[in-house]
């Protein structure tokens, strides 16, 4: 008698390798002189190769600010003496990303490095203060001054001294009279994606950026400036991949 062949099983769903065209996620990140957002739209031009469009949004400080508070007032708001500019940067990115090491089992690391160029669009706020006033001049803030008043201004480092300044005003003020600078930015990083389902998106990303704009940015006035930003940043990527 013969025996009737054995029919081939089909494989289990979690044993099937399907390949994905492109992606989408979102981030937030620390970097040395700051903290930020970005947005990515990922085509696969192979296996293990994505070209990538991103956004980032992300706060600038110079390395020479430092937090100061009236001693005089208990609720008083924290400011930077010296800042005269906030720097916020815009950057439109072009990404290769490149697979190293591929996540071959369900709970492992997919690693990939990746670099990228673009233009960088920098935004800077002039920065206002609350500075105590007496008479029609800048006085130091003192619970004994019956006749003080409180006027907010545009930091002026040769009128204002910490002595004098109650805190820092409101983050709207100044957002009508802010100025541009534009530049480039270059990235390389070593992304770690995580996700232990195949279509979901999770990664940590570790790099180095630098920023580089058409002059100095003038976020201090009683230090140097510079066009020139370097930074380290760590990031977390969440999203979905697409068939």
């Amino acid at each position: 008698m013969l025996k009737a062949q054995d029919k081939p099983q089909p494989k289990a769903k979690e044993d099937i390798k399907l390949y994905y065209r492109s992606t989408i996620s979102g981030g937030i990140y620390m970097h040395s002189h700051g903290y930020g957002v970005n947005f990515r739209y990922g085509q696969y031009t192979s296996a293990k190769t994505q070209t990538i469009l991103s956004a980032e949004l992300l706060n600038m400080k110079h390395p020479k600010e430092y937090k100061s508070f009236n001693s005089y007032i208990d609720d008083a708001k924290g400011y930077y003496y010296g800042k005269q500019n906030s720097l916020t940067i815009l950057r439109a990115l072009f990404m290769q990303q490149k697979v190293i090491n591929g996540k071959e089992l369900k709970n492992g690391v997919a690693v990939s490095y990746i670099y990228a160029i673009g233009p960088s669009f920098g935004f800077l706020k002039p920065i206002y203060l609350d500075v105590a006033y007496s008479d029609g001049n800048p006085v130091p803030v003192a619970p004994e001054t019956t006749d003080m008043y409180v006027q907010t201004e545009v930091f002026d480092p040769d009128k204002h001294d910490p002595s004098t300044i109650y805190g820092r005003a409101p983050f709207t003020r100044g957002l009508g009279e802010m100025s541009m600078l534009f530049g480039g930015h270059a990235k390389f990083a070593f992304n770690f994606e995580y996700a232990p389902e195949d279509n979901m998106l999770k990664a940590m990303e570790v790099g180095a950026n630098l920023d580089f704009f058409n002059r100095k940015a003038p976020i201090m006035a009683t230090e140097d400036n510079s066009q020139f930003f370097f930074t380290l940043y760590v990031s977390i990527q969440f999203g979905k991949k697409q068939l």
